[in-house]
């Protein structure tokens, strides 16, 4: 259409071939290969759309919550257990929603959106109860390194808001495919850790 082409778009749509790549090498081409790819594809969906707009749509947070836990249903064949998947739902949202408050009442300032909430407990949903902390650790560090480098070259303010999506996504990305490269049964990395 003789206009330029926006260069999110190319980059996209090579992260999608990627995680399609990962997937497939990771979980074989099956129905489990197939559930890996939906989350990771919401997930990349997710993290465009809060990074261009800082913004993670109910429709998409919430939808994938309740696709991770219809999945666990279906255990020991995916990634969690109902329990693990409940468990991890309940403590992703009640850690941000914590924080949230808490920060609210030291500050009087939103530190957090209430779609990074639900979509923490989405993760939870489908990763299970044990991988909430991990995933908050890297995607706090993450963020904070982006968001300090960005304030040092003069990109940012500290008071600029930084989407916490893209870092909570990168943080669950780690977690499904390191997990899962470091146990012989899909049992979830609650059962690695405390089985």
């Amino acid at each position: 259409c003789t206009k330029a082409i926006s260069p999110q778009y190319p980059l996209i749509e090579l992260s999608s071939t990627l995680l399609a790549v990962l997937c497939l090498h990771t979980f074989g081409l099956s129905t489990l290969g197939l559930l890996a790819y939906i989350f990771c594809s919401y997930l990349l969906i997710l993290s465009a759309i809060d990074f261009a707009t800082q913004w993670l749509p109910d429709e998409l947070t919430l939808s994938l919550l309740w696709i991770g836990l219809l999945c666990s249903t279906h255990y020991p064949t995916l990634f969690c257990s109902t329990t693990e998947s409940i468990y991890g739902a309940a403590l992703g949202y009640g850690t941000l929603w914590f924080t949230y408050h808490g920060y609210y009442l030291c500050t009087g300032k939103e530190g957090l959106g209430f779609g990074d909430l639900k979509l923490l407990a989405a993760m939870g949903a489908w990763l299970g109860m044990a991988s909430i902390p991990w995933i908050l650790l890297i995607g706090a560090t993450l963020g904070s390194a982006v968001g300090l480098t960005a304030m040092a070259v003069g990109k940012r303010s500290r008071h600029d808001a930084i989407p916490f999506g893209p870092f909570l996504s990168m943080g669950a990305l780690l977690v499904l495919f390191l997990q899962t490269s470091h146990r012989t049964h899909n049992i979830g990395l609650f059962h690695h850790i405390f089985g």
